[in-house]
């Protein structure tokens, strides 16, 4: 049987020696990288991608490097390779945005032993997570709110940022170099978008969402 070929980047030395000894206890999975820095794992990446079965990324690593951003920067390479979000706290926010960026698993630090393993060995037929907060109604609207503010052009989110700082139109039009009436009609877009009719009602969602803005 061939072994899976698995790269670590997590950036608490303990946590990867405690895979390590978790992992390599196995006979069918092999560690062939462990990176405590996010770029070099991103060098690593770059080149050995194509010889790597299995990604165990931390979802907050060193230099506030988020592990989906770093995921995203390899979009390009990933088919093929079974990617695993791992966070010391996994929910729902947290899960559907892994999922939304190409993620298979996001699971928590807290998963047993030989749960991990099986996991790391076989993959999982549809995304899975651990804790399974999926399962629940508001993931509907958790994934419409992600989609909705995907949607915003560029021009579309350089406003939003401005209405979440609290400032009039006036001066965030002016900060903006745009005029008035450009700020106000992407406003208006931005509510239409996120299905909301006041900013009040936009920052009431912004901050019942406030791990996926």
């Amino acid at each position: 049987m061939l072994k899976r070929r698995v790269v670590i980047c997590d950036d608490h030395q303990v946590v990867i020696e405690g895979l390590k000894m978790i992992l390599q206890s196995n006979s069918t999975i092999e560690i062939v990288g462990a990176f405590l820095d996010p770029q070099e794992f991103n060098n690593y990446w770059n080149i050995h991608y194509t010889n790597i079965d299995v990604v165990l990324m931390d979802a907050h690593l060193k230099n506030d490097v988020s592990g989906l951003d770093l995921k995203y920067k390899t979009a390009r390479f990933t088919s093929g390779c079974y990617w695993v979000l791992f966070s010391s706290f996994v929910d729902k926010y947290l899960a559907v945005q892994s999922k939304k960026m190409g993620f298979h698993a996001c699971i928590s630090k807290e998963i047993p032993a030989p749960r991990l393993i099986q996991l790391i060995e076989f993959g999982s037929p549809d995304f899975y997570s651990f804790p399974d907060v999926l399962d629940r109604p508001e993931i509907g609207v958790i994934e419409s709110v992600l989609e909705s503010l995907a949607s915003l052009t560029k021009a579309e989110k350089r406003v939003l940022n401005k209405l979440k700082e609290g400032k009039r139109s006036k001066e965030s039009a002016d900060e903006l170099n745009v005029s008035v009436h450009t700020f106000e009609t992407h406003k208006k877009n931005i509510f239409r978008k996120l299905n909301v009719n006041s900013t009040a009602e936009l920052m009431s969602l912004i901050d019942d969402y406030k791990f996926i803005t």
